[in-house]
């Protein structure tokens, strides 16, 4: 079974929870839009359904909204079906998973792409679906919308969200406010100053603009992307990004609140705790009229992989002030197997576990900021790195970053091992994570297709070997994401390239 991911989820008005996401090769050709309906428990009321009807190509990146007591909408993106690039598509289903229209084309403008949709209802019954596209504002990539009614009906044209339009403006998020306002928010290049930056912008029931486009974070070094935003009861809303070094160490996760007329009304605040490589990709979803969870994924505080991690936060209305509940990292190791449903319906689980079960505390005993360390020791102790294919044991890559081995022979029965494991010469029940002799270690790591290996000239200590793992496991994903074609139809090539570029990006950064 292949990836599931890319999950959105939206409360239905019988308390029933919808869930849509993509998944690869289920509908028999690369990724499909799948859905499924949970009641208020959590027990499944509909097996998973197929959302696209067009199978060709692909179908990713689903978004899902309630338009009114009888239906919701899915909306998603498609390569090639509109006969240029990718599009955006949509269809309209009742509370029990049945289509009440077939899919239609939401751009109008269908050169190069049209990606990353996002959908949102009006309190009218009318919809607002928002995407980006490449080239239709005449330089780059810019953010666009469009309105339709309750059964699918086009109201407005392809109207273009983003004000500043040079470079790159695109990833947008919508929510409703209020007497049937809505935000937008996107990551705009350049405009700030320095790389991205996230900005927003408010509109009225007719879609025209309430404001100019809105900087969203105050600290703007580096790239500040990925929003995602929603609205409180009063017509307030959060929006929440992903920002580079702010908080010290790779990205980390901030959000900052704002009134319905766009002023702010708090700082940048920090959302994530443990601060070490990275914490991104962030989601936000209000209740209970002034409290909001923040869901992000991040670089495991306990154990290996990357975890999911979730902050639940009250705002003040008086004070204006915000008050964490408590730091609440929930420790989903991709190692077991949890599939796409679980993740996508966590949002929900941990607002009921937090009424009903009370506030789990963490609390980080070890703040230092090990990232100078780790790169002074590979810096100065990494001798190489093999990679072998499973389970051939075949030779992929092997490279060396100093110039002498004084243990040359070392090389050669360090490979021998590895390649005893790969081929099953070893028992399938041994895992070997190291190997050392002397001073010498390596550290190996088992991907699906693969095994990595790094050689070491000294023994790291505890602190310093996790996280040389963890770039193990980062490295892995990473190299195994852009091959997964050719692993999958044993196709060979020379990586030697992409390698030597990851090997920079990932090992030595």
């Amino acid at each position: 079974m292949w990836k599931q991911e890319n999950p959105s989820i939206c409360r239905l008005s019988n308390d029933s929870i919808v869930v849509t996401w993509q998944s690869d090769e289920q509908d028999g050709e690369d990724f499909g839009v799948y859905a499924k309906i949970f009641n208020s428990t959590l027990d499944n009321q509909t097996s998973e359904f197929l959302v696209n009807t067009n199978i060709t190509n692909i179908q990713q990146k689903p978004s899902v909204s309630r338009i009114n007591n009888n239906s919701f909408i899915i909306v998603w993106e498609s390569r090639y079906q509109d006969g240029d690039g990718y599009g955006i598509y949509a269809k309209i289903f009742n509370l029990t998973g049945n289509n009440q229209t077939d899919e239609f084309q939401v751009n109008t403008y269908t050169n190069n792409s049209q990606q990353n949709p996002c959908v949102c209802s009006l309190t009218n019954g009318n919809f607002i679906i928002t995407w980006d596209s490449l080239g239709q504002d005449g330089y780059q990539t810019g953010v666009f919308m469009k309105m339709f009614n309750s059964t699918g009906h086009n109201m407005t044209d392809d109207i273009q969200v983003n004000g500043y339009y040079e470079y790159i403006q695109s990833n947008p998020s919508i929510c409703y406010l209020s007497n049937n306002s809505f935000a937008v928010s996107w990551a705009s290049e350049n405009q700030d100053g320095d790389n991205y930056g996230v900005f927003a912008k408010i509109f009225n029931s007719s879609c025209h603009n309430q404001t100019g486009d809105i900087q969203v974070n105050t600290y703007f070094n580096e790239a500040q992307s990925h929003p995602s935003m929603s609205n409180f009861s009063n017509g307030y809303f959060v929006i929440t990004w992903q920002s580079v070094e702010q908080d010290g160490d790779g990205y980390g996760v901030f959000y900052k609140l704002f009134d319905s007329n766009g002023k702010n009304l708090t700082d940048d605040i920090q959302a994530n705790t443990f601060w070490i490589d990275y914490q991104r990709n962030p989601s936000v979803h209000c209740y209970l009229d002034n409290n909001f969870v923040i869901v992000w994924d991040g670089e495991e505080i306990i154990g290996d992989y990357q975890d999911i991690f979730f902050k639940v936060i009250r705002y003040e209305i008086n004070s204006r002030t915000t008050n964490p509940l408590e730091s609440i990292p929930l420790l989903l190791n991709n190692s077991s197997n949890i599939n796409s449903e679980i993740i996508s319906i966590f949002i929900i689980l941990a607002i009921i576990a937090i009424s009903t079960l009370g506030i789990v505390s963490y609390k980080l005993k070890n703040k230092e900021n090990l990232t100078p360390k780790i790169k002074n020791f590979i810096k100065q102790n990494f001798l190489g790195l093999i990679i072998t294919e499973r389970p051939s044991g075949n030779l992929i890559y092997k490279k060396y970053f100093k110039n002498e081995l004084k243990e040359p022979y070392l090389i050669s029965g360090f490979l021998t091992a590895i390649q005893a494991v790969d081929l099953g010469l070893i028992s399938s029940n041994v895992i070997v994570k190291k190997l050392s002799f002397k001073n010498y270690q390596i550290k190996s790591e088992e991907g699906e297709y693969t095994t990595v290996n790094f050689i070491l000239s000294k023994h790291p200590i505890i602190e310093i070997s996790d996280l040389i793992f963890k770039k193990l496991k980062n490295f892995i994903r990473e190299f195994e994401s852009l091959n997964k074609s050719s692993f999958k139809n044993k196709k060979s090539h020379d990586k030697s390239e992409e390698i030597d570029n990851l090997i920079q990006e990932i090992i030595f950064e």
